[in-house]
């Protein structure tokens, strides 16, 4: 499964405090980087994948108490 970055940091800036996008960047920098997508280069043609969204859900459920909804 593989859903469009765009739409899951809209949901994110949409949902949760300011600044939440730049701080779940940095806690999860080191599995972006092992799926060779680079934070400052994400535009509409790059993808997560399915181990991304699931390391995404896991830090906003335990993070801000919130539920990433499926794409």
């Amino acid at each position: 499964m593989q859903v469009k970055a765009d739409k899951v940091i809209t949901w994110i800036d949409t949902n949760l405090p300011p600044l939440s996008w730049r701080i779940i960047v940095m806690k999860q920098m080191k599995l972006l980087l092992k799926h060779k997508i680079s934070p400052a280069k994400i535009d509409d043609s790059t993808y997560f994948n399915e181990e991304i969204i699931s390391a995404l859900k896991v830090h906003i459920k335990e993070t801000y108490n919130k539920e990433m909804p499926s794409f």
